[in-house]
């Protein structure tokens, strides 16, 4: 099986494009417009490989988002999506591994795949 993502994105259109991209990646995608029932999928399933979080959300900040996941599971690399790229040196010293500007490049997928491989490289 792929390697495990959680997109959680208030666009549902974002949510049905990074899906496709990240699934022709080798991903096995799991999405959410929300973060408390994001909090739900990684509190039911332990195995995510890495988190992506878009700063706007509707029901929480995704960087108070992004620190809650980092209280619960602190190794797992989280990855904050902004179409504000002012927010970028927030988001790296709220913790998240790396940032990425919306729209998304074309190569999101390999993008993400190189995270994964960086920090596993870093982590050894």
């Amino acid at each position: 099986m792929g390697k495990k993502v959680l997109f959680v994105d208030d666009d549902e259109g974002i949510l049905k494009m990074a899906k496709v991209e990240l699934q022709e990646s080798g991903f096995e995608f799991h999405g959410t417009t929300q973060s408390e029932q994001a909090m739900k999928i990684l509190d039911q399933e332990e195995d995510f490989d890495i988190v992506i979080i878009d700063i706007g959300l509707p029901d929480q900040n995704g960087l108070q988002l992004l620190q809650r996941i980092k209280e619960r599971k602190k190794l797992l690399p989280t990855v904050i999506v902004s179409g504000d790229v002012s927010r970028q040196e927030e988001a790296l010293n709220s913790g998240a591994t790396i940032f990425i500007e919306k729209p998304f490049p074309l190569t999101f997928g390999d993008t993400i795949n190189k995270v994964l491989s960086d920090t596993k490289d870093n982590t050894r």
